[in-house]
């Protein structure tokens, strides 16, 4: 069982907050979502610290030492930092359906069905908020954000940031090695948002009349109401890796040459930070080095799990922060799927480039 605490789930899905603004609880709605969609239950939240917007200052150079003779003189140096503005972006949906859809049975199972709508409906909010993050808008807007794929240094491949695994053709993937933390990569909440990015309101039952061929033909319809808010501040790019170029065709077999890329890319420029903060049984708060957590498509999760296992390269392990069995690769890095980079057979990425 993973241990609940801002190393698992993150602040947006802690019991404490899961609250509507009228006070009422959220049920299981977002703890079933926490617990089937890896980049929410893996990746850390925290609030960012201008509203819709985060600032802060990214470091791009170290202070520099100097050999000096006993008795002689240096310069003085310092870091270098260049500025940095995340945005938070907004996904709403609106879920509507005749009222007797749940009535016509039993009305305990009616409920159970009408609450595994509203749990179907957020994990597709989720889901788009989550392919914004790595994808960005199709159509940049206040409301969007840039995708970490058409940012640099994600945009090419240069062996430090981007690892190329030569693949070619119409099924080609990526996945992503996060490294998460305060220091790291995180995502993003509004800590004035009353529900802190995440609403669902129940709308009630109302009359929807001029339907079909009559001025008097009516039906009930029940709706509900739906918001996610989130956003992704990358604090230390080298917490970021793209693994790039993957085929992913039904017949490729991207195994060793993938699993390669994937561990030089958790070793070489790797980031000194991420630190996740765990929670004890007994309310102790303990600070721990954070894994690599690799987001796959389905497809490639499933290649990648079914060609690795036969060579002994991926095992099932609870040696790991959340104490819960799941797919690794050696004992620092776990394997996610995240349904958000889900591609279609023949319609998968552009191939990228290597850096000029």
């Amino acid at each position: 069982m993973a241990t609940k605490s801002v190393a698992t789930v993150g602040n947006v899905f802690d019991l404490l907050k899961l609250r509507l603004p009228d006070g009422s609880p959220m049920n299981s709605i977002l703890n079933a979502l926490a617990e089937r969609d890896d980049f929410s239950r893996f990746l850390p939240a925290y609030p960012c610290n201008s509203g819709l917007v985060h600032r802060d200052l990214r470091t791009i150079s170290l202070p520099t030492g100097y050999q000096v003779d006993i008795g002689g003189s240096w310069k003085s140096s310092k870091s270098e930092r260049e500025p940095v503005v995340e945005s938070l972006m907004t996904v709403r949906g609106s879920y509507e359906a005749p009222s007797d859809t749940f009535s016509t049975m039993e009305p305990e199972l009616g409920k159970r069905l009408l609450a595994a709508e509203k749990i179907a409906f957020v994990m597709a909010l989720n889901q788009q908020v989550t392919k914004m993050m790595l994808e960005g808008s199709v159509l940049p807007s206040q409301s969007g954000i840039v995708g970490l794929m058409k940012r640099d240094p994600y945009i090419t491949y240069d062996n430090m940031f981007t690892f190329n695994v030569g693949g070619s053709g119409d099924d080609l993937r990526s996945c992503w090695l996060m490294k998460p933390g305060i220091d790291t990569v995180h995502a993003l909440y509004n800590k004035n948002h009353a529900t802190l990015g995440i609403e669902q309101t129940d709308k009630g039952e109302w009359r929807e009349d001029g339907l079909g061929t009559g001025n008097d033909e009516h039906r009930y319809n029940i709706g509900i109401e739906f918001m996610v808010q989130k956003g992704l501040y990358v604090r230390d790019q080298r917490a970021v890796k793209r693994i790039c170029n993957v085929p992913c065709g039904v017949s490729d077999s991207p195994g060793a040459d993938l699993i390669e890329q994937i561990i030089n890319a958790s070793i070489i420029n790797a980031p000194t930070g991420g630190v996740m903060s765990v929670a004890a049984a007994d309310g102790q708060i303990t600070d721990t080095p954070a894994p690599w957590l690799l987001m796959c498509d389905e497809r490639l999760y499933a290649k990648l799990v079914i060609m690795a296992n036969a060579h002994l390269e991926v095992k099932q392990s609870d040696n790991n922060l959340y104490r819960t069995k799941l797919n690794m690769i050696g004992d620092n890095i776990i394997i996610c799927r995240m349904d958000a980079l889900n591609k279609t057979i023949g319609s998968g990425e552009a191939d990228v480039k290597e850096a000029s």
